[in-house]
């Protein structure tokens, strides 16, 4: 099982660290690898204002990371 969960930017409000935004499984062989590719969609890197009745994309670096599960996390980068 892959897991990919994103961190918003600073900028947006109060938001949990990280969100599951996709997961895949992939059945793979003890000490083989594997490739598994996510689509994110712009609601995917945006919160939803309440105030304002619309999703909004914060600007700013937002952290990805990829793992087995929220507590293995082996891939971490950002953009």
């Amino acid at each position: 099982m892959a897991q990919l969960y994103i961190g918003l930017p600073s900028t947006a409000p109060s938001t949990p660290v990280r969100q599951l935004r996709g997961f895949a499984k992939i059945n793979l062989a003890a000490g083989k690898s594997g490739e598994v590719t996510f689509s994110l969609r712009r609601k995917d890197l945006s919160y939803w204002d309440t105030d304002a009745q619309k999703w909004v994309t914060p600007t700013g670096e937002f952290t990805v990371s990829v793992g087995a599960s929220s507590r293995k996390l082996t891939l971490k980068g950002t953009m």
